[in-house]
């Protein structure tokens, strides 16, 4: 979302079009690329809706689709604990939704009123105070998560990815969220590019919309594959 497709008011919603996915398809078949999808939506959600058997998808951040990223039971009970008390806010907060990824809660406010984004931040702040021990609070994209101790950020994701390329390999990494920023400080010697209005950021590059990223990807793909 934002990146390979459009936001829209509902997650649910954000599909990639034929001309995008067409031009995905062909980097992806090249031997000159791999490339991996890293997403905050759970894995096979990301992988249905992208629908390329040719590229990797890794879910939750990076974490869902790599060995070894395990959440604990009692992490798990927090998150449980830490739902509950998130859905009494939702008749205080019109507009916001609670959305479960078993392993990441996220409260999504997508056209929402400022006063109420307001209000959300706070509640969400409030119950990840109880359980800081488990958890900690990351702002996506018109959503805030919480996000078990345990998983790693995108940057980490990254790391592994490229470890298991070589590193004579190029990394060419695009993105338009916050949670992409540590995978742009990790990429110094990569092409980093972020998708959206100009904003303090690790990237190199900017790209302002979705449209440019695709004019991106068909430039490479007239290039080089």
């Amino acid at each position: 979302d934002g990146t390979l497709a459009k936001l829209r008011p509902k997650p649910d919603d954000v599909w990639l079009d034929s001309g995008i996915r067409r031009t995905l398809a062909a980097i992806a078949k090249s031997s000159r690329f791999r490339v991996t999808v890293i997403s905050g939506r759970r894995q096979h959600d990301v992988a249905a809706r992208i629908g390329l058997s040719s590229v990797r998808y890794l879910g939750l951040h990076g974490s869902e689709g790599r060995p070894g990223v395990a959440v604990s039971a009692g992490t798990r009970h927090a998150l449980s604990m830490a739902n509950s008390l998130l859905e009494d806010l939702v008749p205080y907060c019109p507009g916001v939704w609670i959305e479960n990824k078993k392993d990441i809660l996220a409260v999504h406010f997508r056209d929402t009123p400022e006063p109420v984004q307001a209000r959300t931040e706070h509640f969400v702040r409030r119950v990840a105070d109880r359980f800081t021990h488990f958890v900690r609070v990351a702002r996506g994209k018109k959503v805030w998560e919480l996000i078990p101790h345990e998983l790693e950020d995108k940057g980490a994701a990254v790391r592994h990815e490229l470890r298991a390329m070589g590193w004579l390999a190029v990394p060419v990494y695009v993105g338009d969220d916050a949670g992409d920023e540590p995978a742009f400080e990790t990429l110094h010697r990569g092409i980093t590019v972020r998708v959206g209005g100009a904003s303090k950021s690790h990237a190199q590059y900017r790209l302002a919309n979705v449209r440019q990223v695709r004019m991106f990807l068909e430039r490479l793909r007239k290039e080089l594959v």
